[in-house]
């Protein structure tokens, strides 16, 4: 977070007796100070697009959900119907350490994201129990957040999406709908290092992925409430007839400009918007 340090009107700066090297690093220390270290906005500009292939009804258990890293660089790998699996770059060996079974409860529940925070203990969303549920890296279970449905703090609709800062906070995106857990009807949750409940993100309509960089800027796909994300999943299901409402939906929304990216700032203020509008009018390709 920017922050400025303003000097009283009777004070001097004195460079001597220092030398001219002390002297720069001073100079250069006190103008970081005033105007933050490196906290300028960033900004980015389109390289290129990769085909990544797609997924089936054949096999639900085969569809990658989320990918994540620990702190000795293991690989854990959410699948939609097959658990979690490590993979060990070094023996390059794969292991399900959270079972789950496609179509049963008892592990998983519709698992939609997952993210390893600073201490290595694995957190998914678990949109079906409502909850966050929370493993060690031997895939030992740990105490959950949430796992019923509600409007109140530790409540939840439908966790979705998930991601950590370098401080260990965790951010959340819920929806149901267009309505959300928070009281004043944010969607992006955000959650103290204590998993307590702390604010939510505004200026946002229907939140996808969430990215926070190592200078604390947060980044969220956002929707504009066109999107119902358990109707892509209905659709993967095989209820073809989600297609009829997702498409106009998704069309109407490229050809309007609703789809953005909303970057805030480590405090939590809403800092800009990157947009693509009219569509395909920049070559950043954001669609």
């Amino acid at each position: 977070m920017k922050q400025s340090y303003f000097t009283s009107p009777g004070f001097t700066f004195r460079l001597q007796p220092f030398g001219a090297t002390t002297a720069l690093f001073l100079l250069f220390f006190l103008l970081n100070f005033s105007f933050g270290f490196g906290q300028t906005e960033p900004s980015f500009h389109w390289l290129d697009d990769y085909v990544l292939g797609s997924g089936g009804l054949d096999d639900e258990g085969g569809i990658v959900i989320s990918v994540d890293t620990d702190s000795e660089g293991n690989v854990y790998v959410l699948t939609y119907g097959s658990g979690v699996y490590k993979y060990d770059p070094y023996t390059e060996e794969y292991e399900v350490v959270i079972p789950d079974i496609y179509g049963e409860s008892d592990d998983l529940n519709n698992p939609l994201d997952l993210a390893i925070d600073n201490n290595d203990i694995i957190h998914i969303a678990d949109s079906g129990s409502k909850s966050i549920k929370r493993f060690t890296t031997d895939g030992t279970e740990l105490e959950k957040i949430g796992g019923s449905f509600g409007s109140y703090e530790n409540e939840f609709f439908e966790p979705r999406g998930l991601e950590f800062d370098s401080d260990n906070n965790l951010y959340i995106v819920d929806a149901y709908i267009l309505i959300s857990n928070a009281e004043n009807n944010g969607e992006v949750l955000v959650f103290n290092k204590d998993l307590t409940f702390n604010s939510t993100l505004e200026n946002i309509g229907s939140p996808g992925s969430l990215f926070v960089d190592k200078s604390g800027f947060i980044y969220a796909v956002d929707y504009a409430d066109r999107l119902k994300f358990t109707d892509i999943f209905e659709l993967l299901n095989g209820n073809f007839l989600v297609a009829l409402t997702l498409r106009p939906q998704i069309i109407e929304g490229i050809n309007s400009g609703d789809f953005k990216i909303q970057v805030y700032n480590s405090d939590l203020s809403h800092s800009s918007t990157i947009s693509d509008f009219p569509a395909n009018s920049n070559d950043d390709h954001i669609q």
